[in-house]
């Protein structure tokens, strides 16, 4: 069964659209590569209670150590 990860990117200029996000794009294909799923990519703003709860969720949901 292949592994799966979650990519969060974190910073309100992503958020706002005052920059694009490639590094997202850049490591969902490396980790592909290597074999493992990307299950979901999220951008958010720098708000710590965002960051924490997305942060717990990409715990739970991916496999990779």
């Amino acid at each position: 069964m292949p592994k799966k990860a979650v990519i969060l990117s974190i910073g309100t200029e992503l958020t706002t659209g005052r920059n694009l996000d490639t590094n997202s794009q850049y490591i969902a294909h490396k980790l592909f590569l290597l074999g493992i799923n990307i299950t979901s990519m999220n951008n958010l703003p720098d708000d710590h209670s965002i960051i924490k709860k997305h942060l717990s969720g990409a715990i739970k949901d991916n496999d990779i150590d």
